[in-house]
This record gives C-alpha cells, structure tokens and sequence, in this order.
C-alpha cells in the first residue's frame, strides 16, 4: 500500500476564494514544496493520484489555478517541465532564478 504525505495549510483550507478541494489540494502540494524554498515541478498524472482525480482534471485544475493568478507555471529553457509556484506579496518565487537546466533543478532537489 502506497501512501503520501501532503502538509495543509490552513491559510489555503480556509480561503473562500479557494473554490473546490482539489484546488485546495493542489495548491497544499505547491506551498509544500514552496514552503521549503524549493521549485514544485509535478506533473498532471502526479496531481490527478493526490486529489483523486483524471489527469485532464488536475490540468484543467492548474490551468483554472493559473487563469486566477493563484498559481503561477513556467517551464525550464531546455526542458517541457512545467514548474508550479504561488505568486507571493514578498516576490519570492523558488522557481524564478536563473533557471535553465531543468536536469539541474531535479539534482538540487529532493524528491
């Protein structure tokens, strides 16, 4: 049996602009990693597994995100890696700097 552990942030739980459960979960998944000072990189299949949903939902569910500025997506120069991050009032974005080479984010990063 396979399990995951997914931080909620009450903050995110609790917002009223936060419309359904698996865009609560989604973003709980982002702020995780995030929280961390590290780039959120998973992809649709991933996010469909933890809200429970089709892979289209969870895409449509990060597009919609997206479409409200509550989650912001870029991809790597050299790779078709979507990157997911939440813009924040401070600026801080872990996906901002200088990224390049997605290989070198994976490397940076503990999964």
């Amino acid at each position: 049996m396979n399990y995951r552990n997914i931080r909620v942030y009450q903050d995110i739980m609790e917002d009223p602009s936060i419309r359904s459960l698996e865009e609560k979960m989604i973003l709980n998944i982002v702020m995780m990693f995030q929280s961390q000072g590290k780039c959120c990189f998973a992809n649709d299949d991933y996010l469909a597994g933890v809200i429970g949903s089709t892979t289209q939902k969870a895409r449509a569910t990060v597009a919609l995100l997206a479409g409200r500025g509550r989650l912001k997506i870029r991809y790597a120069d050299n790779s078709t890696a979507r990157l997911l991050s939440i813009p924040t009032q401070s600026g801080v974005d872990p996906c901002e700097p200088e990224i390049d080479d997605v290989f070198q984010i994976i490397e940076d990063t503990d999964v």
